[in-house]
């Protein structure tokens, strides 16, 4: 994965537009928005959370599963494990099983 910085302040400024009054509808990228496309503080949050998921699984948050090519969000993919707390499931296998489980 390569890592690129952006500014989302084009679309902040679009949903911010005092005349529209406050903002109605979520704009983000695919994979980073809330499903429930909640307006909240926490928003940002489960953007980072899913950011926190693909360093971990070395995935991107959204790819596609063989041999459908069905697309799949990372969170999706990734829930089941984390609430069974069976990370070794979804750990980057590069790693190669060298990593702390607790920290991960």
């Amino acid at each position: 994965m390569e890592a690129k910085l952006a500014d989302f302040g084009i679309s902040r400024n679009k949903l911010m537009n005092e005349a529209e009054g406050p903002p109605t509808m979520v704009m983000g990228s695919k994979g980073y928005v809330d499903p429930f496309l909640s307006i909240t503080e926490k928003i940002d949050l489960y953007s980072f959370g899913v950011v926190l998921i693909e360093v971990v699984c070395g995935r991107r948050s959204t790819f596609y599963i063989s041999p459908t090519r069905q697309e799949k969000s990372i969170v999706d993919w990734a829930k089941s494990s984390i609430l069974r707390a069976v990370i070794d499931d979804i750990v980057d296998p590069s790693l190669n099983g060298h990593y702390d489980g607790d920290s991960v």
